[in-house]
């Protein structure tokens, strides 16, 4: 997965998730491009539809209040 970013890197200069690397590491601190490079790779690999479109949702369930149910008499004299 990692070499598979470095390639990319290599490769596809011009791309829009090579920008977004570029700009994430312009500090040129080593730890800050190591972390960048597994995001890059994560990114690469998981398509943007497999987390709704881009957004990531949480894995927390929500923690609304169960709906109350009302029971409807529907017997018709």
């Amino acid at each position: 997965m990692i070499q598979l970013a470095w390639r990319f890197l290599l490769f596809q200069k011009d791309s829009a998730l090579a920008q977004w690397f570029q700009a994430r590491t312009a500090d040129g601190r080593k730890p800050t491009r190591k972390t960048m490079i597994v995001a890059l790779a994560r990114k690469l690999v998981i398509p943007p539809s497999a987390c709704g479109d881009g957004v990531r949702q949480s894995a927390r369930p929500s923690r609304k209040a169960p709906q109350k149910v009302v029971a409807m008499d529907v017997s018709t004299r």
